[in-house]
């Protein structure tokens, strides 16, 4: 029951769409009266300003249960010259160094040094395996041959019978 006192107090969203359009309509023509009575100051519309109207705005929508995602953009904004000077100087990166410390020591670093040589050589040779003078493709080649030749020679047969007698069929039906 209370549900429905609570529907019958809120607006619809028709009635706050309505709202927000008046709104924008009048703050639509109270820009025009401004320029139409005087000349376009350099000012602008501060930011606090904005946001006051963005927030009754945001208010309003929420009121009626209604998303604010929907966005509407009502004021038009002029191309202005670009802003200079009012971004920081950027510093070029300064090389931060730990002068003569080192993070490690001199045998950990000879170490790594030797895997690290020892890595590039294992990279730089061919992949060659097992006695070093075939490659992984050459070894799968010689280990399946022998096992297609002993398939083909049991299944191709029956296979090739098959597809013959099928064809052969498809062809008799064709004529009859």
């Amino acid at each position: 029951m209370s549900d429905t006192n609570s529907d019958q107090q809120e607006p619809s969203i028709e009635d706050i769409l309505a709202s927000i359009r008046q709104i924008i309509s009048e703050d639509g023509n109270e820009s025009l009266d401004q320029k139409g009575a005087a000349p376009p100051s350099e000012k602008e519309e501060s930011s606090a300003e904005l946001v006051d109207r963005s927030s009754e705005a945001s208010e309003e929508v929420r009121v009626g249960g209604v998303s604010d995602d929907i966005l509407v953009l009502t004021d038009v904004i002029d191309e202005q010259e670009p802003v200079t000077g009012s971004s920081p100087e950027v510093k070029p990166h300064e090389n931060i160094g730990l002068g003569d410390e080192k993070l490690i020591s001199d045998g950990v670093e000879r170490i790594s040094a030797a895997t690290m040589s020892g890595l590039t050589t294992a990279l730089a040779t061919d992949p060659a395996v097992g006695d070093g003078s075939k490659t992984l493709e050459q070894l799968v080649k010689d280990v399946l041959q022998p096992i297609l030749k002993q398939w083909l020679e049991e299944n191709l047969p029956e296979i090739v019978d098959r597809i013959v007698r099928e064809e052969v069929e498809r062809i008799a039906a064709r004529v009859k």
